[in-house]
C-alpha cells in the first residue's frame, strides 16, 4: 500500500463574471462635430466629470454617433441591453446600458 501522504492542492473554479456599463450621450456636438461620448463603468466620478474613452496614448476618442460608439465597444464583447434618458436642469442626457460577460478562472 503507498504510504505517500497526499498533498492539498488548490482547486481550479471557471468563473464567470458579469461587468455592466453604459455609454453616456448629452446629446449635442462638440467643436469637432462628433459627439461627446463617456462610458460609465461605475467608477466615483461626479456626474458632470470628464467619462471619455481614451485611446493607449491618452487621447480622447471621439465617436461620430452612438451607434459608432456602440460598434467600438461591442468589438470588445460588450452587449446592448436597453437604453433610458435621464434629463439633468434642461439638457438630456442619453444612456444605453451595456453588458460584457467576462470567464476567469479562480483558485479555491
Amino acid at each position: 500500500m503507498n504510504k505517500t501522504p497526499l498533498i492539498a492542492r488548490p482547486a481550479l473554479i471557471l468563473a464567470s463574471l458579469l461587468l455592466f456599463a453604459a455609454l453616456l450621450s448629452p446629446g449635442r456636438a462638440n467643436d469637432k462635430g462628433g459627439a461627446p461620448y463617456g462610458v460609465d463603468f461605475g467608477q466615483a466620478a461626479s456626474y458632470f466629470e470628464d467619462k471619455s474613452l481614451r485611446d493607449e496614448n491618452g487621447n480622447r476618442i471621439v465617436f461620430n454617433s452612438m451607434v459608432d460608439a456602440m460598434n467600438y465597444m461591442g468589438r470588445d464583447g460588450w452587449e446592448f441591453v436597453q437604453a433610458y434618458v435621464v434629463t439633468v436642469g434642461q439638457q438630456n442626457v442619453y444612456h444605453w446600458l451595456l453588458k460584457k460577460s467576462e470567464k476567469r478562472i479562480d483558485k479555491q
